[in-house]
């Protein structure tokens, strides 16, 4: 078989492989940052406002501070989420993903293809080639990429890079300079595609020119230069006009102003280490690692170890430079820092590291890696030919490795599964990572709505978070609600973790929106609408708060008023049971109970069967100090619906309330009532 049908067969092969390898991540939800681009983000959910996403950045988030410029990230948001049938439903959002990942995999061929048969023509380049292809699509670090959806912006601009290489190295492309359009198209993706036009003058050095030491520093030096600048000039023009419009748009930088720029370039150096790291052996792999910033001391052992690291393969780079068929390792290893740089330098992020910003990176590794193999297996293709084991061992030992990185795609797959297999796993590699702890915390509060023993475990992975995230405005939110939960805590003891909560809120909307949301349950309406406005304020999108604000506003004094005018008028036009209990509820919150007893009265003379009227009129006469009636109703609404939790609730009110009068218990008056009620689990 000829080597061109080889290839096709293997590709078919891998394809398929590839599908088996990344089946199980189609369902697998949305995560971080999705929340406030994706499921929250309004703005994506007309397709008509895509000429908005490149005008106005402030359509990628309704969180202030997580803003960037991105518009074609927006875009494809929109497009997926409109393909959908107008829902969030991440199998559109997957599969979108992974048909870019596989179209990038087939540049990535053509482009280790055209390196390799510049610095060592050998007729089993193509193999190379693809086998390099193989390695990076199924590595299992790229899982984090593919299974967060909103780092479509990591996955789409790597696309675009090494679209705008391939479109660079065929010469009729080149020629009217259309390597620009990917490279124009990346920009409106992610900054970091501003890399590229260094990466196209190292690539033009040390590969067109092939200028080793004495061209670049010897008396020659000028004409290699002069070439290598002149052929990328375009691109460096052009990049620097797209990132200064790129930064002109950007309304707030992501920048974490409060580390310093040099604590923070120096805590990199063992997380490149880290990342070094998961390359090979991509055991450690955290959705959300806990590295910390080293403060203040450049001679942190970590720090140290990590610079040696660091130093070494750079010295390995510029050593083998001096032989062509060696430079793709150097071009790998210097294209994984540059890569980095955008995230590993003097631009403090938020996050100190994250395992998903390895997508682009990872390139000029396997660049690397396979180059050395490739030329050790040309230096020995006469024994390897001869020798049956090794002609058939090598092959069967590069399909075990990308079998072994494919399985633990299969696995890291598995794992971003479900909220509560994301997050153990998190709270498992990165013990000290508050949010991390949080998170799981989380996942099992939601479980303790069906075993309350689940409210103590996430008490454990609350308090566990508070000691690493001691101003975490969302933990303390996520406290209130625990407590809300679980019973037994006062408002007072509830109030204390939202106003905690508040203190730290910094421009985040949601705590607005947790905090107003139960100022309103409480009946604290004026609170409720203050807390909401400044949450509103911050995000005017923000689709909790605008929800809220509507309702909250319907319980103001004026907006009851209009309520109660809108039913009246209604039900002239059509008297319905349902129009007179609603009505009779906003007469119960304004305390008008008399009023709301009338209407309970006409909704039962419409219907003797309203279960809903009879409670709303037991609370009534509750209110108006006549427990009697509010025990006789509440057991007309439960003779009609036998579970009617909130009529159970208010005939216990309205026992407590006649204990209260009398001086008995609740459980003395229950029994000579003949009652059969429990008391003992009511919160406090």
């Amino acid at each position: 078989m000829s080597q061109k049908r080889w290839l096709l067969v293997l590709s078919f092969a891998a394809f398929l492989l590839l599908i088996v390898t990344y089946s199980n991540h189609f369902d697998n939800g949305f995560y971080f940052d999705d929340s406030h681009t994706i499921t929250s983000n309004v703005n994506i959910r007309d397709i008509g406002n895509i000429p908005k996403f490149f005008t106005n950045p402030e359509t990628a988030s309704i969180l202030p501070g997580n803003r960037s410029y991105r518009p074609l990230v927006v875009t494809m948001n929109a497009v997926d989420y409109w393909i959908a049938g107008k829902k969030y439903d991440q199998f559109y959002y997957h599969l979108d993903i992974f048909i870019t990942y596989i179209l990038q995999l087939v540049l990535l061929f053509f482009f280790f293809r055209n390196i390799f048969n510049i610095s060592n023509p050998h007729r089993w380049n193509d193999y190379f080639a693809f086998a390099a292809a193989c390695y990076y699509g199924f590595h299992t670090a790229n899982a984090e990429t593919v299974n967060y959806i909103i780092c479509r912006s990591d996955s789409l601009s790597t696309f675009f890079v090494v679209a705008a290489f391939v479109a660079f190295q065929t010469p009729l492309l080149r020629r009217y300079h259309l390597y620009l359009v990917p490279l124009a198209l990346g920009m409106f993706t992610k900054q970091p595609v501003a890399m590229f036009p260094l990466l196209l003058t190292l690539y033009i050095l040390l590969f067109e020119e092939k200028a080793n030491w004495k061209d670049v520093f010897g008396d020659n030096k000028w004409q290699k230069w002069r070439n290598t600048f002149k052929a990328s000039a375009v691109t460096w023009i052009a990049t620097i006009f797209l990132l200064w419009f790129n930064l002109r748009m950007t309304p707030m930088s992501p920048i974490n102003r409060s580390v310093s720029k040099v604590d923070y370039l120096f805590s990199q150096f063992p997380i490149m280490v880290h990342y070094i790291g998961n390359f090979f052996f991509p055991f450690s792999l955290s959705a959300d690692p806990d590295f910390k910033i080293i403060e203040n001391n450049p001679t942190d052992p970590s720090l140290m170890s990590g610079l040696m690291v660091v130093l070494f393969t750079i010295a390995i780079a510029l050593w083998v430079v001096r032989q062509l068929r060696y430079r793709p390792i150097t071009f790998g290893i210097l294209w994984f820092y540059i890569a980095l740089a955008p995230t590993s330098t003097l631009a403090p992020r938020f996050q100190v590291a994250n395992d998903h910003r390895t997508f682009f990176p990872y390139i000029g590794l396997v660049l690397a890696v396979v180059c050395l193999v490739s030329i050790w297996i040309i230096n020995n293709e006469k024994r390897i030919l001869r020798t049956p084991q090794l002609r058939t061992g090598i092959p069967l030992l590069v399909g075990l490795l990308i079998s072994l990185y494919a399985f633990g795609t299969y696995q890291r797959n598995e794992v971003w599964g479900s909220s509560e297999s994301l997050w153990k796993d998190v709270a498992e590699k990165s013990p000290e990572n508050g949010r991390g702890l949080m998170n799981y915390g989380l996942t099992q509060m939601k479980k303790g709505k069906k075993n309350p023993a689940y409210y103590d475990t996430t008490f454990v992975y609350f308090n566990k978070a508070l000691v690493y995230n001691p101003n975490y405005s969302q933990l303390f939110v996520n406290f209130a609600e625990l407590k809300e939960l679980k019973g037994g805590y006062s408002d007072e003891d509830i109030e204390k973790d939202f106003k905690k909560a508040m203190e730290n809120a910094r421009g985040m909307p949601g705590v607005h929106a947790a905090y107003g949301n139960w100022l309103y349950k409480k009946g604290r309406i004026d609170e409720a609408i203050e807390v909401l406005e400044k949450g509103h304020k911050i995000s005017p999108d923000h689709p909790k708060i605008n929800k809220l604000l509507a309702e909250v506003g319907k319980e103001t004094e004026s907006g009851r008023k209009e309520a109660i005018d809108d039913l009246q008028t209604a039900i002239k036009d059509d008297p319905t049971p349902e129009k007179y209990i609603k009505l009779a509820t906003i007469y119960y919150k304004m305390k008008n109970y008399d009023e709301s007893i009338k209407a309970c009265n006409e909704a039962i003379a419409l219907k003797p069967t309203a279960a809903r009227a009879y409670a709303q009129l037991a609370s009534a006469y509750i209110k108006k100090g006549d427990p009697d009636k509010g025990i006789t109703n509440a057991q007309k609404a439960l003779e009609i619906e036998p579970k009617f939790t909130r009529a159970k609730n208010i005939l216990k009110w309205a026992v407590k309330e006649k204990a209260k009068a009398t001086g008995q218990t609740p459980e003395a008056v229950a029994e000579s009532l003949g009652l059969k009620l429990k008391f003992n689990n009511d919160k406090k």
